[in-house]
This record gives structure tokens, sequence and C-alpha cells, in this order.
């Protein structure tokens, strides 16, 4: 019998690095393996104490659901999950589970997971554990891409969240958020995948399944997460709906647009239109082509406007310059415009139409200075580049008065190209800006290949610096960094004095937020004495 038992421990060890055996509340009984590689303590250490000591951020959420999910189905796949040794380094390992109901015990086998695999892991939020929308859309896409369509995607909407969320102190708040993320990713195939897609709005990929029974367990989960911080009965309304991942004819490309329509639509409306993915596409073909002829209408036709918001000079408040905003008529979204017209080849055509317009303002206005965005996607062609010297080159006597702010909203991949436009821009007396630094993952990689005279630092990214120590370190050393290159910054999003203050003890010299003024019809009329960006004299 002792040799059975020690061939069963060999095979199991053969496939796993770690085994161990809990209790019902989790706590330790037996472990095998490499257990001080792993847990980082002897094994006399373990015994007795929570498996969840072992566990790493929001992942001792996720090991709490996946035992759950273990007693209900008897045994469950192995999922990723982070160790936590104590040290800034984690181990992830891959956590499979059986229970067997008549000895009330839990048997884990946990796997190493390969160095090699470890980068290819999707960032996830620290507080939930849960991916990014556009993390998600990737990674399903990739899923279905490989053949992976047995499954489905499940939309929740939690109507009343944010309300509730609201009404709880931060750790409070953060404590329930970690607890419906642990829910959804233990829900998920793949070891997690599971994303928050809007504030009160998530998305999971799971196997073709009863949704009415996922519904239920988040909405019970939900409800217990508020109960655990001292809300007795929380307003939150949970609703559900599938959309079938299968190809159903649909080419890698087509699904992948399907994809992404529901996803937005969801984001957007709470529905995501359609109960697959052929649906889907049929429904995205059709909206984007009525989208492509409002764009073209709106830019043909000249049928936007630009609004104006001041940019000050933090120590005085004076008016440094504006920056020129996209309104559209109907009252949608610039940025959605913005980024819809780069999707379909417009961004050079709006690019253009849009500073047509600022010219004109300036041309109204000589004493002021504009700041203008540009799409990366536009500067990398050299058709619009052309097109831009062109008109630049009729209106050299405003040179600068015009600045031109670089956004992040496509990617840039030409940068020897684009590099060299913003040269040819400075060297005719216009200064140049990487807008939403801090927004995207390329901001840092922009600052090394591009030579810039700004850097504006995203609003989420001067919020989050406020309140958290260790991206208040970040901005320090972005703003130290700018003031070796000669690089001046400019804080978004300023909209309170305490963060006014905030922005200004980091070192950063200028600001733009409702606390200085909203965005207006008009441009106003320069204040005597307030300087202007185009005065090259203050940027020697």
């Amino acid at each position: 019998m002792k040799e059975q038992r020690d061939s069963f421990i060999a095979f199991s060890l053969a496939a796993a690095d770690l085994l161990v055996e809990t209790g019902p509340d989790r706590t330790i009984r037996k472990v095998i393996g490499a257990v001080k590689a792993l847990l980082g303590v002897d094994q006399a250490a373990v015994l007795g104490r929570p498996l969840d000591d072992f566990i790493g951020g929001a992942d001792a959420h996720l090991v709490k659901h996946l035992f759950d999910n273990a007693a209900r189905a008897g045994r469950i796949d192995p999922s990723v999950v982070a160790l936590d040794l104590g040290t800034s380094a984690k181990v992830h390992v891959l956590m499979g589970m059986t229970y067997l109901p008549g000895l009330k015990r839990f048997f884990a086998a946990l796997t190493v997971l390969p160095a090699a695999l470890v980068p290819a892991l999707p960032a996830r939020d620290r507080t939930t554990g849960l991916m990014s929308l556009d993390q998600f859309n990737d990674r399903v896409s990739a899923d279905i891409e490989g053949g992976k369509n047995s499954v489905d995607l499940q939309l929740f909407h939690l109507d009343g969240l944010p309300g509730q969320l609201s009404r709880l102190a931060k750790p409070r708040a953060d404590a329930v958020l970690a607890e419906i993320g642990g829910v959804l990713r233990a829900m998920a195939t793949d070891g997690g995948l599971a994303a928050q897609i809007d504030h009160d709005k998530f998305g999971i990929v799971a196997r073709q399944s009863d949704a009415r029974q996922l519904l239920d367990l988040l909405q019970t989960q939900v409800q217990s997460a508020f109960h655990a911080q001292g809300v007795d009965r929380a307003t939150v309304a949970a609703s559900a709906q599938k959309v079938s991942l299968g190809l159903d004819g649909l080419d890698a490309q087509g699904a992948a647009k399907a994809l992404a329509y529901a996803l937005k639509t969801f984001a957007a409306t709470g529905d995501s239109g359609a109960a697959d993915l052929k649906q889907c596409l049929e429904k995205a073909v059709r909206s984007t082509s009525s989208q492509l002829e409002r764009a073209r209408r709106t830019i043909e036709d000249g049928k936007f406007e630009l609004h104006y918001q001041p940019v000050v000079d933090l120590p005085t408040r004076d008016v440094h310059h504006y920056e020129a905003l996209l309104r559209l008529p109907d009252g949608s979204n610039p940025f959605d415009t913005v980024t819809f017209s780069e999707d379909i080849g417009l961004s050079c055509d709006l690019d253009l139409a849009v500073l047509t317009r600022a010219i004109a303002a300036v041309r109204d206005n000589p004493s002021q200075t504009l700041a203008i965005n540009l799409s990366g996607l536009s500067l990398q062609s050299g058709a619009f580049c052309g097109r831009l010297t062109a008109l630049l080159d009729s209106h050299r006597d405003i040179a600068s008065n015009l600045v031109f702010e670089l956004t992040e909203s496509a990617a840039v991949v030409e940068f020897e190209g684009v590099a060299a436009m913003i040269e040819r821009l400075r060297k005719r007396s216009h200064h140049v800006c990487l807008d939403d630094f801090g927004a995207g993952s390329a901001a840092y990689n922009y600052l090394r290949r591009f030579d810039v005279d700004y850097v504006k630092i995203d609003g989420a990214f001067v919020a989050g610096a406020e309140r958290d120590m260790r991206e208040r370190s970040l901005l320090k050393s972005l703003v130290v960094l700018c003031a070796e290159l000669k690089t001046e910054v400019i804080a978004e999003m300023i909209e309170r004095e305490p963060t006014a203050a905030f922005v200004r003890s980091v070192g950063i010299g200028y600001a733009q937020g409702y606390l200085f003024g909203r965005p207006e019809a008009q441009l106003p009329k320069p204040v005597i004495n307030a300087r202007r960006m185009g005065s090259r004299d203050t940027w020697s």
C-alpha cells in the first residue's frame, strides 16, 4: 500500500512542482515537493497556514473563488496564479485542483510556469486583477484566430455599481472591486480571460454554459462583497448577455472586427447588439458605412467647430497659449471621430481641415498662439507632410503662433520619418508638443526618439500621482528628465486648487484644465502682458 501511494506521489510530482492538501478553510494540511523554492519557507513553517498567505495581490481573491469552483465541480483546470514570496519577484504557477467531498479536502497541484512564457502574460489591474479592454480584445481575437471558438463571450452590466462604490471609503471600495475581479477571473477560461470594459461593465470568455447560472453566481458574490464591507443590501442590478465566438464562416479578420464592435457597443450602450460574431460583423459593417459617410461630410463641408481652452503659466496664471479642440455639431465624441478617421484613412484630411480653421482663427487674433493636434498616423504619410508643408508655406508670418501636438491615438512606427518632420517644423519656428504623455505605452519611446519643446502629462497620470507615492515618484522623475532635455512640462485636467499646487510642487510649470478656463467657442482677445508660446526669447 505504501509503495502504491509513493508511486502515485511520484507520478504527480512528475507533472507538478508542488502538491498541497488543504481543508475547507484553505489551511494547508500536507505539502510535498519544492516547498522552499516556491513558498519561500521550510515545510514545517507551511503547515497550518492558509494557502492565501502565499498568494500575491489580486490573485488571492482569484484563488478563493477557484476553491469555490472546485467544491462545486469536483475538479478545475489549471489557472495562472502569482505566488508572493515577500520579495519584489513573483513566481507564476499553474494551479489545478481537485476536491474530494467525502474527505472534505482540496488537492492542488502547482507547476512553475516556464520563464519564457511569463513575458506574454497580460498586464492586470493591481486591484481587480482584470485585463484592460484593449488587451482583452487582442487576446480573445488571437484565440479565435487560433481556433479556440467553442466558447462564449459573456458580458455583464452591474447597474448601480459606481454609485454604491462612491459611498465607501477607497480601501473598502477596492476590496469590493477585488472580489468582483476574483469571481470573474475564476468564471473565465484560460487562466482568467476577464476584463473591466467600463465602470460598471465587465466581460469574460467562458465555456459554452448556462449564462443564467453565471449571472446568478456573480449577483450573489457582488452582494456578498458589499456585505463584507458593511453594506447589507447593495442596490446593484446585474444583467448579462452572451455572444457566441464561433466563426460561422467568418475569417479571422472579420471575427476580430466583429468582436471589437461588440465590446465597443456594449461599453457605450450596455448592449452588444447581436448574439454571435456574424451578426456583430453585419451590424459593424452597416454602422461603419454610415459613420464613414458622416465623417466625410463633416470634413468636406467643414461641419465642425473649434473651441479654445487656455494653457496657463502656473506661477503667474497668465494665459500662455490656447489649445484648439474639435467640436462636432451633433455632440458626438471628438475622440471617437478622430480615431475612426484614423481607422478609415481620413485622418490626414481631418488634420488639415482643423489646421486651416485654426489658421483663420489666428489671422483674426494675430496676438494669440494656438496648439493644434496632429495624428501620429498623419505624420507618417509623405503625402500629408507635403500638403502640410505647402499650407504652412503660405503662412510663414504666423509660424510662431502655430504649435503642433503629436497625439497618441494612433501608434507611430515610422520613427525616422516623423522625427525628421518634427525637426522641419521646429526649424520653421513652430513648437512641438507630445500630447497625453502617460496615457499609452509609447510615450517614453516617443520622448527618446523625438526632439520636442513640450510634454503634456495626461490627466489620469496627474491624478494618480497626486494620490499614489509610486506614481508621484514616476512623475517627479519625468519632470527632472524633461528639465535635462530642456523640454517644458504641461499638466492636463487640473480642476482643483490642491491639484494645481501639487503639480507646481513637483516642478511642472504649465497647466490646463477647468480650474483655469473651460473651452470657449470664441478665441479670447489677448490679455496685456500675458506670455505667448511663440515668444522664442522665453524658451532659449
